[in-house]
């Protein structure tokens, strides 16, 4: 079978037009869905740096005045200033996480 039957032409034609419209729609449905996902990871990164900036102010408003920090709780605020460089954070959480580190670490 060589080639196909004239009368099959237009039915051959017809289905693989069918599939390829399916593809594409697939296709695009999935870039959609990409974007709306980067989208929201985004989001996601926005809202834990901003958790993260205020947890950031929390530790400083608590040792502000003090000669010192637990080594425990020092080991927590580098992890916290670690991931919020990590996720874009801005200066403000390195200027008090610099603040910070002035102080002495007990334990």
């Amino acid at each position: 079978m060589d080639t196909l039957q004239p009368w099959l032409m237009p039915i051959y034609s017809t289905v693989v037009g069918i599939i390829i419209g399916l593809l594409y729609a697939k296709i695009q449905s999935l870039v959609v869905k990409k974007k709306e996902d980067k989208d929201k990871d985004e989001a996601i990164a926005e809202g834990m740096v901003c958790l993260l900036r205020k947890q950031l102010y929390e530790y400083y408003g608590t040792y502000e005045f003090q000669e010192s920090i637990p080594a425990a709780e020092w080991s927590d605020i580098e992890q916290t200033h670690r991931v919020y460089n990590k996720l874009g954070g801005n200066h403000t959480g390195d200027r008090l996480f610099d603040a910070m580190k002035e102080k002495h670490i007990q334990g």
